[in-house]
Protein backbone atom coordinates (compact mmCIF):
# COMPACT_ATOMS: atom_id res chain seq x y z
CA UNK A 1 0.00 0.00 0.00
CA UNK A 2 3.01 2.52 0.89
CA UNK A 3 4.63 1.57 -2.96
CA UNK A 4 1.14 2.27 -4.48
CA UNK A 5 0.74 5.82 -2.42
CA UNK A 6 4.27 6.89 -3.24
CA UNK A 7 3.93 5.74 -6.84
CA UNK A 8 0.95 8.04 -7.23
CA UNK A 9 2.19 10.98 -5.09
CA UNK A 10 -0.60 10.45 -2.25
CA UNK A 11 1.63 11.85 0.75
CA UNK A 12 -1.48 12.21 3.00
CA UNK A 13 -1.63 8.50 2.65
CA UNK A 14 1.65 7.72 2.63
CA UNK A 15 2.02 8.98 5.24
CA UNK A 16 -0.69 7.63 7.45
CA UNK A 17 0.54 3.97 6.11
CA UNK A 18 3.69 5.10 7.57
CA UNK A 19 2.42 6.12 10.76
CA UNK A 20 0.41 3.35 11.80
CA UNK A 21 3.35 0.80 10.20
CA UNK A 22 5.52 3.26 13.36
CA UNK A 23 2.56 2.70 15.85
CA UNK A 24 1.94 -0.89 15.25
CA UNK A 25 5.62 -1.95 15.64
CA UNK A 26 7.21 0.65 17.69
CA UNK A 27 5.05 2.37 19.94
CA UNK A 28 3.36 -1.05 21.33
CA UNK A 29 5.72 -4.03 20.72
CA UNK A 30 8.63 -1.59 22.31
CA UNK A 31 11.06 -3.05 19.39
CA UNK A 32 15.03 -2.47 20.51
CA UNK A 33 16.11 0.28 18.88
CA UNK A 34 18.59 -1.81 16.52
CA UNK A 35 15.60 -4.12 15.72
CA UNK A 36 13.76 -0.39 14.98
CA UNK A 37 16.89 0.23 12.88
CA UNK A 38 16.86 -2.84 10.77
CA UNK A 39 13.04 -2.88 10.33
CA UNK A 40 13.49 1.11 9.07
CA UNK A 41 16.18 0.65 7.21
CA UNK A 42 14.11 -2.40 5.09
CA UNK A 43 11.26 0.43 5.04
CA UNK A 44 13.97 3.12 3.25
CA UNK A 45 15.28 0.52 0.87
CA UNK A 46 12.63 -0.63 -0.52
CA UNK A 47 12.04 3.38 -1.05
CA UNK A 48 15.44 3.12 -2.80
CA UNK A 49 14.29 0.70 -4.49
CA UNK A 50 10.94 2.14 -5.70
CA UNK A 51 13.17 4.75 -6.92
CA UNK A 52 14.99 2.94 -9.07
CA UNK A 53 12.13 1.58 -10.75
CA UNK A 54 10.32 4.76 -11.14
CA UNK A 55 13.58 6.16 -12.92
CA UNK A 56 13.39 9.78 -12.38
CA UNK A 57 15.37 12.77 -11.70
CA UNK A 58 15.17 13.57 -8.10
CA UNK A 59 16.88 16.52 -6.95
CA UNK A 60 17.84 15.94 -3.54
CA UNK A 61 16.15 12.80 -2.46
CA UNK A 62 19.68 10.52 -4.02
CA UNK A 63 22.17 13.35 -2.34
CA UNK A 64 25.06 11.27 -1.03
CA UNK A 65 23.16 11.41 2.66
CA UNK A 66 20.15 10.66 1.24
CA UNK A 67 21.29 7.01 0.67
CA UNK A 68 20.00 4.46 3.42
CA UNK A 69 23.13 3.57 5.11
CA UNK A 70 23.62 7.21 5.71
CA UNK A 71 20.59 8.31 7.57
CA UNK A 72 19.57 5.06 9.10
CA UNK A 73 23.54 5.46 10.76
CA UNK A 74 23.04 8.72 11.98
CA UNK A 75 19.59 8.46 13.83
CA UNK A 76 19.99 8.25 17.69
CA UNK A 77 16.39 7.50 18.59
CA UNK A 78 13.17 5.85 17.14
CA UNK A 79 11.50 9.03 16.60
CA UNK A 80 14.37 9.78 14.10
CA UNK A 81 14.12 6.82 12.37
CA UNK A 82 10.61 7.82 11.80
CA UNK A 83 11.27 11.79 10.89
CA UNK A 84 14.04 10.46 8.62
CA UNK A 85 12.05 7.92 6.47
CA UNK A 86 8.90 9.92 6.74
CA UNK A 87 11.00 13.06 5.38
CA UNK A 88 12.44 11.02 2.42
CA UNK A 89 8.73 9.17 1.70
CA UNK A 90 7.13 12.95 1.44
CA UNK A 91 10.20 14.56 -0.39
CA UNK A 92 9.38 11.50 -3.13
CA UNK A 93 5.69 11.96 -3.33
CA UNK A 94 6.47 15.52 -4.03
CA UNK A 95 8.78 15.56 -6.71
CA UNK A 96 6.76 12.51 -8.23
CA UNK A 97 3.81 14.76 -8.10
CA UNK A 98 5.67 18.33 -10.04
CA UNK A 99 6.94 15.17 -12.12
CA UNK A 100 3.46 14.36 -12.95
CA UNK A 101 2.79 18.03 -13.56
CA UNK A 102 5.26 18.68 -15.84
CA UNK A 103 3.86 15.50 -17.88
CA UNK A 104 0.32 16.29 -17.73
CA UNK A 105 1.11 20.19 -19.33
CA UNK A 106 3.54 18.77 -21.96
CA UNK A 107 0.60 16.15 -22.89
CA UNK A 108 -1.84 17.93 -23.05
CA UNK A 109 0.01 20.38 -24.83
CA UNK A 110 0.24 17.85 -27.85
CA UNK A 111 -3.43 16.92 -27.74
CA UNK A 112 -4.16 20.91 -28.34
CA UNK A 113 -1.40 21.66 -31.01
CA UNK A 114 -3.19 18.51 -33.06
CA UNK A 115 -6.43 19.70 -32.40
CA UNK A 116 -5.89 23.12 -33.60
CA UNK A 117 -4.13 21.80 -36.67
CA UNK A 118 -6.73 19.03 -37.91
CA UNK A 119 -9.88 20.52 -35.96
CA UNK A 120 -11.92 21.13 -39.38
CA UNK A 121 -11.09 17.73 -40.48
CA UNK A 122 -14.58 15.89 -40.44
CA UNK A 123 -12.71 12.37 -40.38
CA UNK A 124 -11.13 13.04 -36.96
CA UNK A 125 -11.71 10.81 -34.00
CA UNK A 126 -10.41 9.90 -30.68
CA UNK A 127 -8.58 7.18 -31.39
CA UNK A 128 -6.41 9.50 -34.45
CA UNK A 129 -5.79 11.70 -31.62
CA UNK A 130 -4.64 9.85 -28.85
CA UNK A 131 -2.40 7.71 -31.39
CA UNK A 132 -1.20 10.95 -31.86
CA UNK A 133 -0.95 11.66 -28.27
CA UNK A 134 0.85 8.08 -27.77
CA UNK A 135 -2.37 6.82 -25.12
CA UNK A 136 -5.09 4.99 -25.55
CA UNK A 137 -8.67 6.59 -26.45
CA UNK A 138 -9.98 5.83 -22.95
CA UNK A 139 -7.16 7.84 -21.45
CA UNK A 140 -7.60 10.51 -23.68
CA UNK A 141 -11.14 11.05 -22.71
CA UNK A 142 -10.68 10.71 -18.97
CA UNK A 143 -7.36 13.01 -19.17
CA UNK A 144 -8.38 15.72 -21.28
CA UNK A 145 -11.48 15.61 -19.04
CA UNK A 146 -9.81 15.77 -15.52
CA UNK A 147 -7.53 18.77 -17.47
CA UNK A 148 -10.21 20.78 -18.49
CA UNK A 149 -13.24 20.26 -17.11
CA UNK A 150 -14.89 19.86 -20.68
CA UNK A 151 -14.90 16.53 -23.10
CA UNK A 152 -12.68 16.61 -26.18
CA UNK A 153 -15.34 16.14 -28.15
CA UNK A 154 -17.03 19.19 -26.49
CA UNK A 155 -14.06 21.35 -27.11
CA UNK A 156 -13.94 20.25 -31.01
CA UNK A 157 -17.19 20.72 -31.41
CA UNK A 158 -16.30 24.46 -30.27
CA UNK A 159 -13.49 24.95 -32.51
CA UNK A 160 -15.88 24.03 -34.94
CA UNK A 161 -18.79 26.28 -34.62
CA UNK A 162 -16.43 29.23 -33.65
CA UNK A 163 -14.66 28.89 -36.97
CA UNK A 164 -19.08 28.64 -38.87
CA UNK A 165 -19.47 31.73 -36.73
CA UNK A 166 -16.47 33.30 -38.34
CA UNK A 167 -17.66 32.45 -41.96
CA UNK A 168 -21.09 33.00 -41.44
CA UNK A 169 -20.29 36.63 -40.51
CA UNK A 170 -17.91 37.20 -43.09
CA UNK A 171 -18.57 35.17 -46.38
CA UNK A 172 -21.36 34.59 -48.32
CA UNK A 173 -20.89 30.50 -48.37
CA UNK A 174 -23.86 28.90 -47.39
CA UNK A 175 -24.38 26.61 -45.08
CA UNK A 176 -23.46 23.44 -47.08
CA UNK A 177 -19.71 24.69 -47.73
CA UNK A 178 -19.65 26.19 -44.15
CA UNK A 179 -20.32 22.88 -43.05
CA UNK A 180 -17.68 21.49 -44.77
CA UNK A 181 -14.65 23.92 -44.19
CA UNK A 182 -16.00 23.76 -40.31
CA UNK A 183 -15.37 19.81 -40.27
CA UNK A 184 -19.14 18.88 -40.24
CA UNK A 185 -20.28 16.03 -42.97
CA UNK A 186 -23.10 17.64 -43.81
CA UNK A 187 -25.39 21.06 -42.90
CA UNK A 188 -27.61 19.59 -40.85
CA UNK A 189 -24.99 18.28 -37.99
CA UNK A 190 -23.85 21.93 -38.53
CA UNK A 191 -27.17 23.31 -37.57
CA UNK A 192 -27.76 20.77 -35.30
CA UNK A 193 -24.37 21.49 -33.19
CA UNK A 194 -24.98 25.41 -33.70
CA UNK A 195 -28.22 25.50 -31.97
CA UNK A 196 -26.92 23.30 -29.03
CA UNK A 197 -24.00 25.44 -28.22
CA UNK A 198 -24.94 28.89 -29.31
CA UNK A 199 -29.34 28.67 -28.81
CA UNK A 200 -29.76 29.80 -32.32
CA UNK A 201 -29.76 28.32 -35.78
CA UNK A 202 -26.82 29.64 -38.35
CA UNK A 203 -29.20 31.43 -40.29
CA UNK A 204 -30.40 33.54 -37.00
CA UNK A 205 -26.68 33.94 -36.13
CA UNK A 206 -25.97 35.23 -39.43
CA UNK A 207 -29.03 37.78 -39.49
CA UNK A 208 -28.25 39.10 -36.70
CA UNK A 209 -24.68 40.09 -37.38
CA UNK A 210 -26.28 41.59 -40.63
CA UNK A 211 -28.40 43.40 -38.27
CA UNK A 212 -25.70 44.48 -36.38
CA UNK A 213 -23.99 45.88 -39.45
Amino acid sequence: KLKNCIMVGKEEEASFILKNFFAENFKYLQLSFETSRYLFFAVQNGTFRLLMEIRQDLPGVCSPDSYPESIIMKCKTINELYEAVHCLILRLCVCINNNKKSHNTTLLEKIYDYLNKNYTDSNMCIREISQYAGVTPNYLSQFFKEQTGESIMFYMNKMRINKAKELLKYSQSNLKTIAKISGYTNDAILIRTFKKLEGITPGQYRNNCRFME
